[in-house]
């Protein structure tokens, strides 16, 4: 009840940002509230996290996320589940929004997506040249897009460096042109999160890139997907990551040690003493 009389306290003198597509605003008024509302919340997660797309729950678009340790991202919008469907209904309808369905385990429909329609642009710009897919070091990274005078090389060159690290933590390096193409692996489009994760780490490329160990140490222990936006979602977490505690397995079987013995956890529940090598075990 006190949250509800709450009054906002206003803007902070140095107010945080992020890139909010200055198209809209010749577009604001075709909106409804509601469907303002949700556009703003799927580009919030989208574009303020320099991602093409996000999952998001009804339950996130009314009530907000809150991270485990109990600090809130975000209260949501506080609409109602019709006025969400319908609002997403109304975005799809007048072209702001496309809705992916992604399958759950079981092969079903059952999980959304929602991605910022994006214009189509007419490919065979002379200004751009193609990047070598095989080989996408900063050395073979060529462009004809000018750049600001004030824009140093430095800074696009720990840009590079690091999304080439992020390459190779991602096990993308050094690899054929079919294997780019397969996973429509494009380079350019890590340039721009290593620039944000640069800009937290204020330049300093060693720091961002063990930010990304991090999160690359946490996630592959765990067989998770993760990306250089996934420091951003992770920030205030990134101290407290750890990969997986690797277990023993003998056979398929939990093997753990007690009383100065091993045993193995057979599949029945029985307890049977391990009379064998620890050479013998697979740690996964």
């Amino acid at each position: 009840m006190e949250e509800e009389k709450k009054q906002f306290e206003g803007f902070d003198p140095e107010p945080k940002s992020w890139d909010f597509p200055m198209i809209i605003n010749g577009w604001v008024h075709k909106l409804s509230g509601s469907e303002f509302k949700i556009l703003w919340y799927i580009l919030r997660h989208t574009y303020g996290w320099q991602k093409d797309s996000d999952t998001i729950s009804y339950n996130q678009f009314s009530y907000g996320i809150k991270k485990k340790d109990g600090i809130w991202l975000d209260k949501g919008t506080g609409l109602s589940r019709p006025s969400i469907k319908k609002a997403i209904d109304g975005l799809v309808k007048k072209g702001f929004l496309e809705v992916i369905k992604n399958k759950d385990e079981k092969g079903h429909n059952a999980i959304y997506g929602y991605k910022p329609k994006v214009k189509k642009v007419e490919l065979g710009n002379p200004q751009v040249k193609k990047v070598n897919l095989k080989n996408p070091k900063l050395e073979n990274f060529t462009t004809t897009i000018p750049i600001n005078e004030e824009q140093s090389l430095t800074n696009n060159n720990i840009v590079h460096s690091l999304v080439n690290y992020f390459f190779e933590l991602k096990g993308w390096a050094d690899k054929d042109k079919s294997f780019y193409q397969k996973r429509k692996i494009i380079y350019s489009r890590f340039t721009r999160p290593a620039k944000e994760l640069l800009n937290l780490c204020e330049q300093d490329l060693e720091e961002a890139k063990q930010c990304l160990k991090k999160i690359a140490d946490w996630a592959d222990s765990r067989e998770l997907g993760w990306g250089i936006e996934t420091t951003f979602k992770k920030w205030y977490e990134l101290d407290l990551l750890k990969p997986k505690e690797k277990k023993p397995y003998y056979e398929n079987n939990r093997a753990f040690q007690m009383s100065g013995k091993w045993w193995v956890l057979m599949p029945n529940g029985e307890k049977k003493e391990f009379a064998g090598s620890e050479k013998d075990f697979i740690y996964k």
